[in-house]
Parts: structure tokens; sequence; C-alpha cells
């Protein structure tokens, strides 16, 4: 099939985007990677009067550092970019890894990513991991939205159709970390997932952080797992991290092909896998 027909529109400055999406809104949406957006469209899910190309505006790459530890990722950088500037945040590099295959790696953007808000992206996931927020631009000002309070739920956000996502806000973390991800193939969608930080005091865990992806609406962490693993032996934190899973306070997503009790078992084998590359690095 392909899309109905659409106003395009290709603004040069995120001034001159955010006008147009501020004139057009309820009627517009934004095209940067089109991974998602341009199946919709090829499909009808969606049959927007305009598309807004955001791909020729400056200001919307790049990765930068405020010599204060925080990290401003540019909503049009690609996740291939993510996985070529490791240095800049190791976990995000590895979890951009598991997204899709090279072709999607090199034409998804990391602005994408986290307004489509699919439950089992990995970024959000790590934003989430790390307090991340979402730099949201339109003609009324710039605002961070942690990443928590952004994703509300499957593909639903708080960013006002006027809204144009520019930045991501995070701050690496010193701390040890792991990544893991449970799929059918490589380059399918996680079935559950789960970024660590562990923070060690000999060898005990003093400090856990665990963020889940593919297992609930949208990312967050999950307080009872981190409350669990501290004070416990470095030794035993990887069963540890997945009993607690088990029986953690979870609103696991059910499907068809994957039954809730199913995915909380991956999501315990995920977060145990994590944890215990955090242990070793």
């Amino acid at each position: 099939m392909k899309p109905s027909r659409f106003d395009y529109l290709a603004p040069t400055t995120v001034a001159e985007a955010v006008s147009v999406l501020a004139d057009r809104a309820g009627d517009a949406v934004v095209l940067a990677g089109g991974q998602s957006l341009v199946p919709a469209l090829n499909f009808r899910l969606g049959a927007p009067a305009a598309l807004v190309d955001v791909n020729g505006v400056d200001g919307l790459s790049g990765l930068d550092g405020d010599g204060g530890g925080t990290l401003r990722i540019g909503a049009l950088v690609r996740h291939r970019e993510l996985v070529e500037n490791a240095h800049a945040c190791p976990i995000l590099a590895i979890a951009a890894r598991h997204i899709g295959h090279v072709p999607i790696r090199n034409r998804g953007t990391v602005g994408g990513s986290v307004a489509h808000a699919d439950p089992a992206a990995e970024i959000p996931a790590v934003l989430a991991l790390l307090d991340g927020a979402v730099e949201l631009t339109s003609t009324r000002g710039t605002r961070a939205v942690p990443i928590e309070e952004f994703i509300l739920g499957p593909y639903f956000t708080t960013k006002e159709q006027d809204e144009l996502v520019t930045a991501l806000i995070l701050r690496p973390s010193t701390a040890s970390w792991g990544f893991h991800e449970v799929a059918r193939r490589p380059g399918d969608f996680g079935l559950a997932g789960a970024a660590a930080s562990l923070t060690l005091d000999g060898d005990h865990v003093r400090e856990a952080r665990i963020a889940l992806l593919g297992v609930e609406p949208a990312p967050r962490r999950i307080p009872d797992v981190e409350l669990g693993l501290a004070g416990v032996p470095v030794a035993e934190a990887v069963d540890a991290a997945a009993a607690a899973v088990r029986t953690a306070d979870i609103d696991v997503l059910e499907d068809p092909h994957v039954p809730s009790d199913y995915r909380r078992h991956l999501a315990a084998i995920a977060v145990g896998r994590a944890v215990g590359q955090a242990v070793s690095a």
C-alpha cells in the first residue's frame, strides 16, 4: 500500500520547525528516521495532512557534554552514532546494538525512539536507569521531562502536538553496568530486557539500579528489586536479583504470543544476566 496524500514541509531551523508544528498542530507528524512512521503511513494506520521532515534542521545532532557530567544527545543522532561513540555512555552504546539491524540503526534516531514510545525500545530503558529526560521545544519555550513522566504507556507520551523532541539529557553512570535482552531472533523486538547499574562496597552491593524494557507498558526502574539487592554479597547478587523479579510489583504486559507469567520469567533471566555483567565488569 501507499500513504494517503500529505503536504511535505522541510524546515531548516528549530524555530521554523516548531512554528510549523504550531500552525499545523493536530494534522502534522514529524519525520526523522522514519523507521516506524513510514511503514505506518504505508499501511494507512495514520493519515496526517502534513509531514514535517526535520532531517535538515540545524542543531538537532551531536553528543555534547557540559563538563559537569551531563550528556546532551541531539534528537537526530542515529543509533549507529551511539554505538560508534561508546566512550560517551557505554551502556547506551551496548543497548543501541540491540536495535533492529544495521540499516535500521543507520537511519533510526534517538528522538524518534523515545517519541514512538514502544515498550520494547532500548533507549528509553537506559534513560530510566540513568534518570534521563527528554527535551521538548515549542513556540512557548523548552522544557525537560523525566523519561518516566514522558512515556505514559505503549505509544503514548506527554508530548504536545506542537512540541518537537530536540534532545535527550542524561548523566552517564560511573558505576558498573550490564544490559541483556531476550528476543526470538537477533534484531527482533525484545520480549524482555533489563539494564542494570551497581555500586559495590567491597564484596557487597551498596546500591543497585534496575530498569526493564519490553516487560511493562512504559520503561521504569523497579524499586522492589533495587532495595532487595542493597547489602547483598556480590557472589549472591545474580540469584537474588532474579528471585526478586519473580515476586516484584511489576505491571507485566501480556499478548497472544507471550503470556504474562512467561514474560516475568524472561524478565528475571534478563535482570539476572544484566546484574551478572555488572558484577563482573
